[in-house]
């Protein structure tokens, strides 16, 4: 259960930050100025993915835990 708790934790992330990414890059002109809302989502979602690198180890583990094998860390 923790395992999937985890992976569908980072998968939300990744989605978003996907999502976010293309609605930027298909925007109007105004969207790519600095303080409009697609630029700062884009900004901040950018910021909070990359604060959550440091514990894509714990995606690797849940990954591990769903297929059948042995975590990478002992939180599982």
């Amino acid at each position: 259960m923790r395992a999937q708790e985890y992976a569908f934790y980072y998968y939300a992330i990744d989605v978003i930050r996907d999502t976010i990414s293309r609605l930027y890059s298909r925007g109007a002109r105004a969207a790519f100025q600095q303080g409009h809302p697609v630029e700062r989502a884009l900004r901040n979602l950018h910021a909070i993915g990359f604060g959550l690198e440091a514990g894509r180890l714990f995606q690797h583990s849940a990954g591990r835990v769903l297929m059948g094998g042995e975590p990478l860390v002992s939180v599982f």
